[in-house]
């Protein structure tokens, strides 16, 4: 969306952005950020992974399966947050890791 007050125009890059830059609306840094991913693919941990399959378990829990390029490091218990889109656009969702294969 970029930050006209800020000098950033829409579509910069996250690499483009300053480090000196802060966010408006929360008042933190780029370094309180995690770049933003304009795929078809979830990001992991800073990992692209790709999502192999899907069940919804019941109309509240879906349960995913990740490909990743390279292991996450994390353990069953804790969360991971995904970006993923759908036909209503993109959503996030933090989600609990029941196995690390």
């Amino acid at each position: 969306m970029g930050d006209p007050d800020g000098g950033l125009a829409p579509g910069t890059k996250f690499d483009e952005i300053p480090d000196s830059w802060v966010c408006p609306v929360c008042g933190v840094t780029k370094t309180s950020f995690v770049p933003y991913y304009d795929t078809q693919t979830a990001v992991a941990d800073g990992y692209i992974s790709n999502v192999s399959s899907y069940v919804m378990l019941t109309k509240d829990v879906l349960e995913l399966t990740l490909q990743t390029e390279s292991p996450l490091d994390i353990l069953p218990g804790q969360y991971v947050s995904l970006t993923l889109k759908d036909f209503d656009g993109e959503f996030s969702r933090s989600y609990s890791v029941v196995e690390n294969k």
